[in-house]
């Protein structure tokens, strides 16, 4: 006898916080974090304000490049335009011919 047991394959969409979807989650995190650090490191030396100012200006561009990589979708994806020329097979069959003399002539050597 043979039992069925139900496979949970959960919700099978994308875990969302805030505005970021999926992989982005951790690109926004890191953008924080890359300000925060970089930020710290410019207080530190500097001046608090100074490092408050770098914070905000690595992490605002940042945030708002993974904002852009995530609306073009979670796969980046080459879009090219213009006319593209395929070979026909018989060039193929031509090179593959012409590997199959080269074969032939070191055989017979």
């Amino acid at each position: 006898m043979m039992e069925n047991f139900v496979i949970y394959k959960g919700l099978q969409r994308p875990i969302v916080f805030k505005m970021l979807k999926g992989k982005y989650i951790y690109w926004g995190v890191g953008s924080l974090i890359a300000g925060l650090v970089i930020g710290g490191i410019i207080a530190a030396t500097v001046s608090s304000i100074g490092g408050i100012i770098a914070a905000g200006a690595v992490t605002v561009p940042l945030f708002m490049y993974t904002l852009t990589k995530q609306k073009k979708g979670l796969d980046s994806k080459n879009i090219n335009r213009g006319i593209f020329i395929v070979p026909p097979e018989s060039s193929l069959s031509y090179f593959s011919m012409i590997m199959k003399k080269q074969k032939n002539e070191e055989a017979e050597i």
